[in-house]
């Protein structure tokens, strides 16, 4: 994922439509270094999994996504991410 192929966005696509929570963290993984992902990316900053947020985070920082930043923001003065 860290040299993009043009298969790769469809194969991201796929991988976050996925029930399957492991498959959506992949997705959320490859987003980082993939395009074009601005809406999963913020809603993966919501998820209740902390892995798929934690790469959401990356994901918005490497993309510098202004969007994310209030969500961003919102985790790192919770109080549940000083107990994490």
């Amino acid at each position: 994922m860290r040299a993009p192929q043009d298969w790769h966005r469809d194969a991201v696509h796929v991988a976050y439509s996925n029930n399957d929570e492991a498959w959506r963290l992949t997705a959320v993984f490859c987003m980082r270094f993939v395009r074009g992902f601005d809406e999963q990316i913020l809603e993966g900053l919501e998820s209740t999994n902390p892995d798929i947020r934690y790469e959401a985070v990356l994901a918005a920082g490497n993309w510098e996504m202004d969007a994310a930043w209030q969500h961003v923001a919102a985790l790192v003065t919770s109080k549940s991410f000083k107990e994490y």
